[in-house]
């Protein structure tokens, strides 16, 4: 872990220097760097080509669990912790599956059938369109209960509210 430090660092400090500060010799920051990748090492590569594989020929759907199944039928020997962390490290993050939408095709009526049609409404005079069951247009009996209403519903979920 220092050695890796210490090469991720090195175009920015002296050598000597991090090697001093991180308690390491430079010698032996130079065999790790001459030191071959280690098996398990070797493996995660591949396996992690495997897993890019199974992960675009699924359309970025597939979690660890499906990916792994994958990999098991392609011949490769691994468990979930091992197949989630090389997901992890690669950034390969599953799309959620998408919500259905409603299918209008079956029920015909985007609103829904049997609800009461809504009415015209014309804002010359001082009418109002009642929200109650069922939905109607009335006149206003008395102009200063519509000005109430204006000023106590003024807002909407926190914002103001313009009359158009």
């Amino acid at each position: 872990m220092r050695f890796a430090a210490i090469a991720k660092c090195q175009n920015i400090w002296p050598l000597a220097w991090l090697c001093k500060t991180l308690e390491v010799t430079r010698a032996g920051y130079y065999a790790w760097r001459k030191r071959p990748q280690s098996e398990r090492a070797r493996v995660d590569v591949k396996l992690t080509a495997a897993i890019r594989t199974s992960f675009t020929e699924s359309d970025r759907t597939y979690g660890a669990r499906r990916v792994r199944r994958d990999l098991r039928d392609w011949g490769h020997r691994c468990g979930i912790h091992r197949v989630q962390r090389l997901m992890r490290i690669a950034q390969l993050v599953a799309r959620p599956r998408r919500r259905r939408l409603p299918n209008f095709a079956k029920s015909g009526d985007p609103n829904g059938a049997g609800l009461t049609p809504w009415p015209a409404f014309n804002n010359t005079a001082h009418r109002v369109l009642y929200l109650v069951d069922p939905i109607a247009v009335g006149e206003v009996a008395n102009i200063d209960s519509l000005a109430v209403l204006d000023t106590t519903y003024s807002t909407v979920r926190g914002k103001p509210f313009a009359a158009p």
